[in-house]
């Protein structure tokens, strides 16, 4: 529903990543989240860190 720019997907999203057309290809990578050390949170401001996992789902594009 994405590749149709469907309103009802899109306000699932936090922010609009495509405001005036859809996308022309979608991909999914999974990344791990920890919390920040002590001393990371006081030098960056992040709670999290993320690191890459795998891919969920390769680069597609919506059949013509």
């Amino acid at each position: 529903r994405l590749f149709e720019g469907s309103p009802s997907v899109k306000k699932l999203l936090a922010q609009d990543p495509f405001p005036n057309t859809p996308p022309r290809y979608l991909r999914a990578h999974v990344f791990d989240y920890r919390f920040s050390s002590p001393e990371q949170r006081a030098k960056s401001g992040a709670w999290w860190t993320r690191s890459f996992s795998h891919v969920f789902m390769p680069p597609i594009t919506q059949r013509p």
